[in-house]
């Protein structure tokens, strides 16, 4: 089985829910239930809340709820859900209710994380309605009866479109007078893999939407999560899944996210800039060893949360939405962020100059001095065991991960970001001065090429990269390089 299964399996993987998954994307999914139940078991004394009622999206397409309660149930017994109640403070978990809920097709959804508002009704019966903010699942763990299938498989679709090399067609063909003829072509898709994943990514139908399947039988834990990840640091995009639907085993899933935040604007560069005219030597192979690099990086890590490292490309991506200030502050913090957490065991101390520094703060310790100054030397004597970002970022630079002028300009770029407020400087008689803002643009390119190399040798990439800190963005390999002849360097 290969990337081509995974073609034709795209169509059909989800075929039972499709209606539920284009009702979603168009904004007017509506589910009549049979029977609602909010529950809270937190407590000494579960809460719980029944009736029929009805899961809709609101205008901003988020998904929202509302239950018609039997005639049992009283506001007084749900503190929790009186907004009052809740004005100005942090809930804590065991607030929270569980919803689930039977639609008229005998289907099972659930939802966590729920705060509902509980209140009367005109007529006098307590009425339950709120926000899905985690979304919605159904879960059929008898999918297959007996049986089971061979190959796990997945179709992950997201709120927002955007472009990416293709190395694929669509085609559509139709009987005309007996004979099948191509109706439409569209150079849509890409076909990948990672490890034992074979990808598919397409736009089709107002719709982007990933097909995997797994020849090993299973997949990694959480792995959509890991795949949306991936998809960010490779192609710089806010990656909003929409829909998530999975086989594996006997058990079929269907999720529904609520959209989180908005469409945005980013302005974050990719590790690879995507040029028709270079992409259509190599199909795209880099940006696409780029996303199975950092998959296989990130597939070990098995909670439910998002990878550290992943939270800091997120920041990165975030800030290019904003202001040049705030830019090019989220990105000088984001490397730090980075060293932090890929590279945290560096210390370019040498050994042995450690265990020295070492004797020499136990020395002090056990010396006449008073405890204040014995805290004060021992302080700074041992300051080179922690050492700081640009210490680590110099010492990388000695070893070949990243390029010593781009640690230069982040070190410019973070102080003068940090200690002073540089947009004084952009305005000269009520203009925007011009030569201030290239001055900041030709800090915020190399720092970005900086923060991808840090990635890059966390992850074990080795390729092709853009150098945005180049005049005309050329495209290079991965461990960096010097210049070409007749480059001008930013």
């Amino acid at each position: 089985m290969g990337s081509e299964d995974a073609a034709r399996n795209d169509g059909s993987i989800a075929m039972q829910h499709e209606a539920v998954i284009r009702d979603f994307h168009n904004g007017n999914l509506e589910l009549d239930c049979s029977s609602m139940v909010l529950e809270n078991t937190a407590s000494g004394r579960p809460r719980v809340l029944r009736g029929q009622g009805y899961i809709r999206q609101d205008t901003d397409s988020g998904l929202i709820f509302r239950i018609y309660c039997d005639e049992t149930a009283r506001t007084r017994d749900f503190p929790s859900g009186r907004p009052e109640n809740r004005a100005g403070r942090v809930l804590p978990r065991e607030e929270y209710y569980r919803l689930t809920a039977t639609d008229r097709n005998e289907r099972l959804w659930k939802s966590d994380y729920v705060s509902p508002d509980v209140h009367y009704s005109q007529a006098n019966r307590v009425m339950v309605s709120g926000q899905l903010g985690d979304g919605l699942v159904w879960t059929d763990d008898n999918a297959f009866g007996g049986g089971s299938i061979v190959d796990a498989a997945l179709r992950i679709t997201f709120w927002e479109q955007f472009e990416f090399p293709e190395n694929k067609s669509t085609e559509v063909y139709e009987k005309i007078d007996g004979d099948a003829r191509l109706t439409s072509f569209h150079w849509n898709a890409a076909l990948f893999s990672s490890g034992a994943i074979e990808f598919l990514l397409k736009n089709a139908e107002r719709v982007l939407s990933l097909t995997a399947k797994a020849r090993s039988g299973s997949f990694p834990p959480h792995v959509e999560k890991r795949i949306v990840e991936a998809m960010q640091f490779a192609f710089a995009k806010p990656m909003r899944p929409a829909t998530c639907f999975t086989r594996e085993g006997k058990s079929e899933t269907l999720r529904l996210y609520s959209p989180v935040g908005r469409p945005t604007d980013t302005k974050c560069l990719p590790p690879l800039l995507f040029r028709h005219a270079e992409y259509l030597r190599d199909n795209g192979a880099d940006t696409y060893r780029v996303f199975d690099s950092y998959l296989r990086y990130v597939s070990s890590w098995t909670e439910s949360s998002w990878h550290p490292l992943s939270g800091k490309v997120w920041d990165v991506i975030e800030s290019s939405e904003l202001d040049i200030d705030l830019q090019a502050l989220g990105l000088a913090v984001a490397v730090e962020g980075v060293l932090n957490e890929a590279y945290s065991d560096l210390n370019p101390v040498p050994e042995h100059d450690a265990d020295e520094i070492r004797a020499a703060v136990r020395l002090i310790k056990d010396s006449d001095l008073s405890r204040k100054s014995k805290d004060w030397i021992c302080n700074r004597i041992s300051s080179p065991l922690a050492p700081s970002a640009l210490r680590k970022l110099r010492h990388l630079s000695q070893a070949g991960v990243v390029q010593p002028q781009h640690v230069e300009a982040w070190k410019e770029l973070r102080n003068k970001w940090a200690h002073s407020d540089p947009r004084k400087d952009w305005l000269d008689e009520d203009e925007l001065n011009l030569n201030t803002l290239q001055d900041v643009l030709d800090l915020i390119s190399p720092v970005t090429v900086l923060f991808h190399h840090l990635v890059f040798n966390a992850i074990g990439y080795s390729g092709k990269y853009t150098d945005y800190s180049c005049r005309g963005f050329p495209t290079r390999h991965y461990p960096a390089s010097a210049p070409e002849e007749g480059e001008q360097t930013q």
